[in-house]
């Protein structure tokens, strides 16, 4: 399966912005995909007020795909249709650029495997969450209230186009709401033991992959 990965950088303009980390974790996911031996894109869509000629270098060295954003911060979710527009690969990742690396080169395979499944929806780290922070509608709270984290999950790219990400929720819960979509939609949620992800704080790295904490 061929695959799009995508990252979306944003420079706010106050100093928090760090070019060598970002460049080092993007780095680190096309040279593992190299390794790997994956026909893919590198996407990185920067949402910053004016662009970052840093990251267009970036781009440009690792023949990746460049969009700025001309000056609007689309932020996660639809920045991850754009992307899914963008590409015609049969898989999209999304990676976090500040806080995600690569410890083996085989998480992506390992992320990748759940989505030949034609019922999965998205594929990643399952973490708790709680629904009716995004539900407009009534919410089976029979099943259990999981989601894949956001900073790290897989999809097809015609399930992405079929149950796109909410404007509703651009940013924050936005991978709560995209996990509600494709459970009503009737995806399932594919948990990938060797992909970590917490939305704040430290995992445990044994038997890990590929990892995005706050260390």
């Amino acid at each position: 399966m061929d695959v799009a990965l995508v990252s979306v950088v944003h420079d706010a303009g106050d100093g928090t912005f760090h070019y060598e980390k970002v460049s080092q974790c993007i780095t680190s996911v096309h040279n593992s995909a190299m390794v790997y031996g994956r026909q893919f894109d590198l996407i990185i869509i920067d949402n910053s007020k004016s662009p970052i000629y840093e990251m267009q270098r970036l781009a440009c060295s690792l023949d990746a795909i460049y969009k700025w954003c001309d000056g609007y911060n689309t932020f996660h979710g639809p920045s991850m249709n754009m992307a899914a527009r963008m590409s015609a690969r049969e898989a999209i990742i999304y990676f976090c650029s500040v806080h995600g690396r690569v410890v083996d080169d085989g998480w992506l395979g390992d992320i990748l495997a759940p989505l030949s499944n034609s019922r999965c929806g998205i594929a990643g780290c399952l973490a708790s969450c709680i629904f009716d922070r995004v539900s407009g509608d009534p919410v089976d709270w029979h099943r259990p209230q999981l989601h894949i984290q956001g900073a790290i999950a897989a999809m097809r790219r015609d399930v992405l186009l079929r149950v796109p990400y909410s404007h509703r929720f651009p940013f924050e819960y936005s991978d709560v709401q995209m996990s509600l979509s494709l459970i009503q939609k009737g995806f399932t949620l594919d948990n990938v033991d060797s992909i970590r992800s917490v939305p704040e704080g430290q995992v445990d790295t044994c038997g890990a992959k590929y990892i995005h904490d706050y260390s």
